[in-house]
């Protein structure tokens, strides 16, 4: 909620803008209309959510936030009267912007793809029996048991679904280089979203998750929809709010392999608001995976879109965060969480193993300083792999990186994998989920510490989770960790705002979407 007024004046009124911003990592895989209403609210309706939810916004979550916000807030009777008004008026109020920040957005009609598949592996099978008489005719009084797919065995994986699956999902990364779909609204009157979204431009995913919106919104407008890859952004106005929204620009900019796939990467809205106040919506997905390489990573990836999806043509020298007066940044940012002792334990480990190695890179090697190093590093370009975590470091000494206690050490040839985040370091964590020491686990936030030491988002706020990590879970109701990987606050939502509006921005509702039943990751 946005106070222009710095005073506690009626919620109905103009005084306060409320927005919504929404963030979720489909997973790749088609969500349920339940997930995705017990993830957007019906119509944009504030009561129900702010009334049912199990982890309000207090003044405890308001004093524990990181950034400017924390430091200058001098909101604390108005953020208790605005949450206490709004849970108790008798009149529902609505959210006036819907903003849906969405990742691994890209899925294929399960049912067509399975019948393709059965088809494929009827035509292989049919192919395999046509050269031998004998075995012809001696199944044709019987052609199903032509036409089905080998007995599976324990642990058998039939190879075709697992091509077509790469297939399918190489397709839909290459949207991102080869066709970016947007949807602004015309300068002259505002298209209703049915009109705006009733257009199959890429495909089945587009026409699902925009049948979704529209019958959940009824009431809202398109004011951009953008799709980038597995990247889509949203931005919906209230009917009655339509009309004072002007000046759309949308940017983006890819940071996957090559700085070309849109696997990862980030899009940028910008808009004007009654011809005074200027807002920005960000959703990004980082670089995934633990340890410090993919931490610096992560930040460099930041600068990158920030730097890349320049919005505004009058201003292209400057990014959004410098021309808004209000920015607002959601996505699957993919921090982890990371406890000193067990880094501690790593590092000793990987000191003793090296003890005695001459340290050597090889030459031609991305050059980089980090904050903190007592000298140069050399670092190679990290690839990503769903199934090992693995940190590539060379250097020409043993050196400490900053934003952590880490030490990145590596001899002849380069090669440094992280240990699998399970084990101690993942009893750790599920340990303190299951006696809710938020706190503690909060301690380890990567995010919160590359904020606190402005190594990333400078002047960026956001408030603590005080609720069970929402990554990685198993696609189900509740929270079922993944052992393989740390249980992490990986789904963020963070703000900013121009010198001199910092206390006008009111956060009242923050909290995940256990009910969010398609993904490994909890809205």
């Amino acid at each position: 909620m946005i106070n222009q007024n710095n005073s506690i004046p009626d919620i109905s009124g103009d005084d306060y803008l409320k927005v919504l911003v929404c963030s979720a990592n489909v997973g790749n895989a088609e969500p349920t209309p339940t997930s995705f209403s017990a993830w957007v609210p019906y119509d944009g309706e504030i009561n129900g959510p702010l009334t049912n939810t199990p982890y309000p916004v207090g003044q405890d979550e308001i004093n524990l936030s990181v950034g400017p916000y924390a430091a200058n807030n001098r909101n604390d009777n108005c953020q208790e009267g605005i949450v206490q008004s709004l849970a108790t008026t008798n009149e529902k109020q609505k959210f006036d912007i819907i903003v849906l920040g969405m990742q691994e957005a890209a899925f294929v009609n399960k049912q067509k793809k399975d019948k393709e598949l059965l088809d494929t592996s009827i035509d292989s099978s049919s192919n395999n029996v046509g050269g031998d008489d004998t075995t012809s005719s001696n199944n044709n009084n019987n052609n199903n048991n032509i036409a089905s797919s080998p007995p599976k065995s324990k642990g058998f994986k039939n190879p075709l679904k697992k091509g077509a699956k790469k297939a399918a999902k190489a397709g839909m990364v290459m949207r991102g280089i080869s066709a970016n779909q947007t949807y602004k609204r015309d300068t002259a009157s505002m298209r209703n979203i049915t009109g705006a979204l009733s257009v199959d431009v890429l495909g089945y995913d587009n026409n699902k998750l925009n049948n979704l919106i529209k019958t959940t919104l009824p009431s809202y407008e398109m004011v951009t929809s953008s799709l980038r890859g597995e990247m889509r952004l949203f931005v919906l106005a209230h009917s009655t709010l339509a009309e004072d929204i002007s000046e759309v620009y949308v940017g983006a900019e890819n940071t996957g392999i090559g700085s070309i796939m849109a696997n990862k990467g980030g899009i940028i809205v910008t808009f004007v608001l009654r011809d005074m106040t200027r807002f920005s919506f960000m959703t990004c997905h980082l670089e995934a995976h633990e340890g410090m390489t993919h931490y610096t990573n992560r930040n460099k990836n930041l600068a990158e879109i920030l730097g890349g999806a320049k919005t505004d043509p009058v201003y292209n020298m400057q990014d959004a965060t410098i021309t808004s007066h209000h920015m607002f940044l959601c996505g699957d940012l993919n921090y982890r969480i990371k406890f000193s002792e067990y880094e501690a334990k790593k590092k000793s480990s990987r000191v003793k193993k090296m003890m005695g190695v001459s340290f050597k890179g090889p030459a031609g090697l991305k050059m980089s300083i980090n904050k903190g190093s007592q000298g140069m590093m050399k670092r190679s370009v990290s690839m990503e792999s769903e199934q090992d975590e693995e940190e590539v470091v060379e250097g020409d000494s043993p050196t400490k990186m900053g934003g952590g206690d880490e030490e990145a050490i590596a001899g002849e040839g380069g090669e440094k994998k992280d240990e699998p985040a399970n084990g101690s370091h993942f009893d750790q964590a599920k340990a303190l989920v299951e006696s809710k020491d938020w706190k503690a686990l909060n301690g380890g936030d990567e995010l919160a510490v590359a904020l606190k030491q402005k190594e990333c988002l400078v002047g960026f706020s956001t408030l603590p989770c005080h609720w069970p990590p929402t990554f990685k879970v198993a696609r189900g109701e509740g929270y079922q960790y993944n052992e393989k990987r740390t249980p992490s606050y990986t789904d963020r939502i963070l703000w900013k705002s121009a010198e001199g509006m910092t206390n006008n921005v009111i956060p009242f509702l923050y909290e995940p979407c256990p009910d969010f039943i398609t993904s490994d990751h909890k809205p």
